[in-house]
């Protein structure tokens, strides 16, 4: 007497999309109404484009990342997209807004891209997915009595030289119940989707709505910043960013990160002798030999 399924999956399960396709198909046919997955875990995003519905039956798939990507899991899991988007479930949202909601918590916080296809094709994220999805809710909701917590403002960041430690200040923290955590998450853009490289520090109030508290930033480059509160009830906050420099380099191809690319782009200039890109990054007046071993080691996270 099943109406609509509920598939969740966090962490590698050990499935491959072929084989979920085919229990989900098998389910369906017993199912009359919406099948629902959600998966938050590194590489989910190759379930998006596999886990197609039978013909007139309707499937909404969710993946916290993208087929080549990281899953963030910070603060022991409270900064997550299952967090972030079961809490808005919990609240009584639809399926598209609670996606959406932690998709665009998660994007800021770790870069990371989720994916939604419920359209029926092998392709997420098109304007045509998201349409059932926000047809449809998960249970009835508890509307819980409390909103998210809110953060006002955040400090402009800046660059720490030769230090290692830097702080963050934020301010005008409200939330209609008690804020029980206030989490800075510290990435840096050394590596490409590098959640790995995240650190978190909880933030100290200081007695008039504030919070501050120091992060390391052990090597040189530009790290993001971003804080959310966290209230008794588990309610998230929206992240804010700041953005803070350790002897930061010139970035070749401007990006923001340090990657192959931009190895590439290094050695180039120093082969051709072409200032097409800003590859000085020793500053030492031109490009040569000492900016490619730099730009190697940068890359590497030895610097």
């Amino acid at each position: 007497e099943t109406q609509d399924l509920v598939l969740y999956i966090i962490g590698d399960s050990g499935i491959t999309p072929t084989q979920l396709d085919s229990w989900l198909d098998t389910a369906q046919v017993s199912i009359p109404g919406t099948t629902t997955v959600i998966i938050d875990a590194t590489n989910s995003g190759a379930f998006t484009d596999a886990l197609n519905a039978p013909l007139e039956k309707q499937r909404i798939v969710i993946a916290s990342a993208e087929n080549d990507g990281d899953a963030g899991f910070l603060s022991d899991g409270a900064v997550s997209f299952s967090n972030y988007f079961w809490i808005r479930v919990l609240n009584g949202s639809n399926v598209d807004a609670a996606y959406r909601h932690a998709a665009q918590a998660m994007r800021f916080i770790t870069r990371q891209r989720a994916q939604i296809n419920d359209d029926g094709d092998t392709t997420a994220n098109e304007a045509e997915d998201g349409i059932i999805a926000r047809r449809h809710t998960i249970g009835a909701g508890v509307l819980l009595a409390g909103d998210d917590p809110i953060i006002g403002s955040i400090e402009d960041g800046n660059d720490i030289g030769e230090q290692t430690t830097a702080t963050v200040n934020v301010g005008e923290v409200t939330t209609t119940s008690a804020v029980a955590t206030v989490v800075a998450n510290v990435r840096t853009r050394n590596l490409v989707k590098s959640i790995a490289k995240q650190t978190t520090s909880e933030l100290t109030a200081d007695g008039n709505g504030g919070y501050s508290g120091d992060v390391t930033l052990a090597q040189n480059g530009v790290y993001d910043i971003s804080v959310v509160a966290i209230d008794d009830q588990g309610n998230i906050s929206t992240p804010v960013t700041t953005t803070f420099t350790k002897n930061a380099f010139a970035d070749p191809d401007g990006d923001g990160l340090f990657n192959a690319i931009d190895i590439q782009l290094v050695i180039n200039t120093v082969l051709t002798l072409e200032d097409a890109f800003d590859t000085d990054l020793n500053n030492d007046g031109e490009s040569n030999a000492g900016d490619i071993a730099l730009v190697i080691n940068i890359v590497l996270g030895n610097r």
